[in-house]
């Protein structure tokens, strides 16, 4: 529902006489430490196997494809980090980051989709929403052009210090 909410304003924005560019991040390393926090806790747990890929990118770096985007008449730009990771890999670079010996849990698919269906009729769209945007995101392929040099191992063992 999030996914097609922002889909409607793009659809608007495209039909406005102004001109506008839609950039179109993977996923932002703040959403990352997600894995941090679960690390910190003794387990990541992932939808699935894991392995579907992503390349998040760092707010600075995402700055800069704005800042640039300014000069450019391109309708949409998809952008991700330099560098691709599976889930898997994210949450063992979460461990690594805090000097943690990794435990991951796969949550079956067929779990998620059960575990939406009851949240759907026992929640409001603002506990559930979320949640299903998450639970969406953690079982597709998020990629985008690579770009920037900020690196998540870095990210992470910077946030696990403080």
């Amino acid at each position: 529902k999030m996914i097609h909410a922002k889909e409607l304003f793009v659809d608007q924005l495209k039909r406005a006489p102004t001109a506008s560019t839609v950039i179109r991040p993977t996923g932002f390393f703040s959403d990352m430490l997600e894995f941090l926090d679960m690390a910190k806790k003794g387990r990541v747990y992932l939808f699935g196997t894991g392995r579907h890929i992503i390349n998040p990118i760092h707010g600075k770096d995402l700055a800069e494809v704005c800042v640039k985007a300014i000069e450019q008449t391109q309708q949409e730009i998809g952008v991700g980090g330099p560098v691709e990771y599976t889930y898997r890999q994210i949450a063992e670079l979460a461990f690594r980051a805090l000097h943690k010996k990794a435990s991951i849990a796969t949550v079956p698919l067929w779990m998620k989709r059960a575990m939406l269906a009851v949240m759907r009729t026992c929640t409001s769209v603002k506990t559930y929403g979320p949640v299903e945007f998450l639970m969406t995101v953690l079982t597709m392929n998020i990629v985008g052009t690579p770009y920037g040099k900020e690196g998540l191992q870095h990210f992470f063992e910077q946030h696990a210090r403080n």
